[in-house]
């Protein structure tokens, strides 16, 4: 209930707050009357009325946006906040009667005001010890003390225009894989970026890729966040999984080693730069001070490093780990510069940039203070139908589907010596024994048991799956999720110790969102997420493409027409949407990047071209030769004049590795001229 002052003098109209009523909820007022004896008259008839939207609900959801979540601060969960901004350039919005319905609880009160441009903290502790640890002037705008926590581990957030009002910011952060690691513990707070702030009701910040850590430790209550520096020395590469055994350091059973590497332009000295396994304890190691240039790279080893002595600093565990690189001066340039959370690593490989200093990480050979290596060849997740666009009985899952590829030359079990491969994030499967992926083979995965033959014909109709060859596993567990996910092929490893759980090496993962970067168009519109380049990081949205879906089956994605598939583009640094670079030579040696995607050679490497780079003439015949691509196939023809007839001389048959082809054309001719061609694939 909610009885007003007396009014005086008097009025006719009268505006009840927002925080006294919930929209749509039906309500009646009563009044009466004070004569001038101070009498009061009986309440009067009810008036009966639905509470509608606050005239400022409009003004609120156009223009209100979340800045920054500081979940997990340092000094403990009191100094916990949120920020919102005004954007709108010269509008003052009410927040008066707003609320945040989940993650914590607040209703702003009357009268709360957020000027254009401005930036307003919602607070848990009292104004006078938030503005003490965060240093904060007096004119910064505090409101709170909020009720309840932001989950550490993460949870939904939700503010609505009032009670039961229009939902102005929806989203559910997190902080495990994909979410920022300098976020969890290490006092930087989650900062939105700004390409998802028109999704920040519907899902764009649900994926965690839409979101970066606060430049520095402590985050940037009040005001905008500062701009990153530029990137200069970042991790590079890691390797958490080595065997070591040497008698001067019988301490010791593995060398583990982290590569850093400076992709900026100007030399950084290494003073006051730190590496650590643990977010809350940025300064286990201090990296000697030491400059590294522009392109340069140095890397640290556990027994000559940051595990020396044994009793100090920091181990990479195989099972799964995380790296942070920190620049901690003393001063409020703190900030963790990099970090990398990984599950389980093989031994003989690495985890690291492709290309140095690259945005994405990959499986690669080890390549300790060198280049770093192209990514091992592997199974990939190909396709995501996470949202069919109808409605599935008893909200049952059964249109969505994954499908696997297998863009290797070999078959990939679904099994090693350690037990049975399995999905893993937001749906759950393990796979039976004894089946594997052929090369070149696809294989689906769905939410129903395909022993079921009603529902797998159903299945089967929807898609047009019609390839006996093509297997179909299921059921999983789980639904995935409409807004964002995590889809990961995985393969277990061993402990070291008996009874400790096995570890889990990815094979391939996907993080996909529901809006920009990634396409909305599969979310609910009848179009899956498609891979659109197998090389390429699964995790990248420029790997996928929304498209209809073609369960079973992987159709040659040429977006631009131009001839070369987006994949082959992308991997070769072309633009699948610009036709017009078929025609162009990337690497100068003559042959268009048109022709070198039909020949199989490297459309950036003048050495790698089809072509013959030797003809000789000798009494017994002409001598030919070239240079061959690792599976395919040639046939070298013969004719005498231009007009001829070409004749096929030879066949060469495919090699499993680049080479030579030697061709001799040993016939006894009378002709005045023999001319000679190569083609690709061998003809019949």
């Amino acid at each position: 209930m909610w009885e007003s002052e007396a009014f005086a003098p008097f009025a006719s109209d009268v505006t009840l707050p927002a925080n006294a009523l919930k929209v749509g909820r039906t309500y009646r007022v009563r009044a009466r009357l004070q004569d001038v004896t101070g009498r009061w008259s009986h309440w009067s008839a009810p008036v009966q009325f639905v509470a509608g939207e606050p005239d400022l609900a409009t003004a609120l959801t156009e223009n209100l946006r979340i800045s920054e979540v500081m979940y997990d601060p340092l000094g403990g969960g009191a100094f916990e906040f949120v920020e919102l901004y005004n954007r709108h350039p010269s509008q003052t919005l009410d927040l008066g009667g707003a609320k945040f319905t989940k993650g914590i609880d607040l209703t702003f009160p009357a009268g709360t005001l957020l000027p254009p441009g401005g930036y307003l903290v919602v607070i848990k502790t009292t104004e006078a010890d938030f503005r003490h640890h965060y240093g904060l002037a007096p004119d910064v705008l505090l409101v709170g003390p909020f009720s309840g926590s932001l989950a550490n581990e993460g949870e939904e957030l939700k503010l609505k225009t009032a009670a039961g009002g229009t939902t102005v910011i929806s989203f559910t952060y997190g902080n495990d894989r994909g979410w920022p690691l300098a976020a969890a513990k290490a006092g930087h707070s989650l900062v939105p970026l700004d390409r998802a702030l028109e999704g920040q009701a519907t899902g764009a910040l649900d994926y965690p890729g839409n979101w970066r850590a606060s430049t520095f430790i402590g985050g940037s209550p009040g005001r905008a966040d500062p701009t990153p520096p530029p990137q200069t020395v970042v991790l590079n590469e890691i390797v958490a999984h080595t065997d070591y055994s040497d008698p001067a350091h019988p301490e010791y059973d593995s060398n583990d080693w982290i590569e850093l590497y400076n992709g900026g332009e100007t030399s950084v000295s290494l003073a006051d730069w730190y590496l650590s396994d643990n977010p809350a304890k940025l300064r286990k190691w201090a990296i000697p001070a030491v400059t590294l240039p522009p392109d340069g790279r140095i890397s640290f080893d556990e027994v000559t490093g940051f595990h020396n002595p044994i009793t100090t600093g920091f181990g990479l565990d195989k099972a799964g780990e995380q790296v942070l690189l920190s620049y901690l001066p003393g001063t409020d340039e703190d900030r963790v510069v990099d970090a990398i959370r990984f599950k389980g690593q093989e031994n003989e490989v690495s985890l690291g940039r492709y290309p140095d200093a690259g945005e994405d990480w990959f499986t690669l050979p080890r390549t300790r203070d060198a280049t770093n290596a192209p990514p091992l060849a592997h199974a990939v997740i190909s396709e995501i139908h996470y949202h069919p666009p109808a409605p599935e009985p008893d909200n049952t899952p059964q249109s969505e589907f994954i499908e696997l590829f297998n863009p290797t030359l070999a078959a990939v079990p679904f099994a090693n010596s350690d037990g049975a491969w399995r999905l893993d994030g937001g749906i759950h499967y393990t796979f039976p024994s004894g089946h594997s992926l052929p090369a070149g083979g696809l294989a689906l995965v769905v939410p129903f048991d395909p022993a079921d033959s009603e529902a797998l014909a159903i299945f089967r109709d929807q898609y047009g799956v019609t390839n006996p060859a093509v297997p179909i596993f299921g059921p999983y567990t789980g639904k995935l999720s409409h807004r964002s996910d995590r889809v990961a092929l995985e393969q277990p490893q061993r402990p070291d110790l008996p009874g400790q759980p096995s570890a889990w090496v990815i094979v391939d993962e996907v993080i996909y969102g529901n809006q920009t970067p990634w396409s909305a168009e599969a979310n609910g519109g009848g179009l899956s997420l498609q891979r659109v380049f197998w090389a390429g990081n699964g995790n990248n949205p420029s790997s996928w493409y929304a498209t209809a879906p073609t369960a079973g089956f992987i159709p040659v994605v040429d977006r631009d027409g131009d001839g070369m598939p987006d994949d082959w583009e992308l991997a070769h640094q072309l633009d699948p949407e610009d036709p017009a670079d078929a025609a162009l030579d990337a690497d100068g040696d003559g042959c268009s990047n048109l022709d070198e995607f039909l020949a199989g050679t490297d459309p950036r490497d003048p050495t790698s071209v089809f072509k013959f780079t030797h003809v000789s003439a000798a009494p017994e015949g002409i001598h030919l030769q070239f240079s061959t691509v690792a599976n395919r196939s040639y046939s070298v023809q013969v004719r005498s004049n231009v007009s001829g007839t070409w004749q096929k001389l030879q066949d060469i048959p495919p090699s499993s590795t680049n080479g030579v082809a030697n061709v001799y054309d040993f016939t006894t001719t009378n002709a005045v001229q023999r001319l000679y061609r190569a083609v690709t694939p061998a003809l019949p």
